[in-house]
């Protein structure tokens, strides 16, 4: 029994060495160049916009979305004789809107739009791999952790794309052992059950858009200005806080 546990409890770790692998962090804190899994997170992202030329997306008869390959063909996806190039670019829309639809409904499915707690490290290493996009927030009871709950709790409503969750620092020793953390809070940043990169810290000055406007820096959410957050006052990663200390200058300078 005890040599059963023994090693359980090693897959266990080694599970977790895995998941916080250094070469799957971001190259600029080793000091180096392009780390591995950069590299071929480009690669991959090269071949599917190569591929995405070579397939589109129409609205069938029977109302469905079909995926199409070659060239775009009005005829195609034309549901029958005396149809005009405007009722044919109509259904394509059609189609484009129903795929987003499809796509926004599995997010909601797999428990994005939700900030979760997790209980353990065991929840972390079971959740990762399951959402292509995921960031964790490791936090305390500070008030800087509370600040950033809050801005959390906006974001994960308004960016479905990823995967919003949270563990309490006390909760996972193991990987506070494993992780450079300097201060608390930090939001661990995870791409296919890897984590590439982390985020120490906040500047209370910014807002919930400051915070966002950072993570996707490493592409893990998609920022659009003019995004509607709940309202949330202050909070940003340190990161950005030069950044919005910077246009408030320049603002500050043309009312004078």
């Amino acid at each position: 029994r005890r040599s059963i546990c023994m090693s359980s409890g090693s897959a266990y770790v080694s599970a977790l060495k895995s998941c916080l692998n250094e070469d799957t962090w971001d190259a600029s804190r080793r000091g180096e160049g392009t780390s591995k899994l950069e590299t071929r997170l480009e690669n991959e992202a090269a071949s599917s916009q190569s591929e995405s030329h070579d397939t589109w997306l129409a609205a069938g008869r029977d109302g469905d979305v079909h995926c199409m390959q070659g060239e775009p063909n009005a005829a195609a996806f034309s549901s029958g004789p005396g149809e005009t190039d405007l009722d044919a670019l109509r259904k394509l829309r059609l189609a484009q809107l129903k795929e987003r639809a499809a796509v926004r409904q599995r997010w909601i499915t797999m428990g994005h739009g939700q900030y979760v707690r997790l209980t353990n490290e065991a929840e972390f290493l079971h959740k990762a791999p399951q959402h292509e996009r995921m960031v964790m927030h490791l936090w305390d009871e500070s008030l800087d952790c509370s600040l950033l709950h809050t801005h959390m709790e906006a974001m994960c409503k308004a960016h479905l794309e990823t995967y919003f969750c949270a563990l309490e620092a006390t909760l996972a020793p193991m990987m506070m052992g494993m992780v450079n953390v300097i201060r608390l809070p930090v939001l661990l940043l995870c791409r296919s059950g890897k984590v590439v990169h982390q985020l120490t810290g906040i500047d209370s000055s910014f807002t919930t858009e400051g915070v966002a406007y950072e993570i996707s820096q490493h592409k893990l959410l998609d920022f659009e200005e003019g995004t509607a957050y709940s309202r949330a006052v202050g909070g940003c990663t340190t990161g950005t806080a030069a950044r919005g200390h910077a246009i408030d200058d320049l603002e500050g300078s043309d009312e004078d």
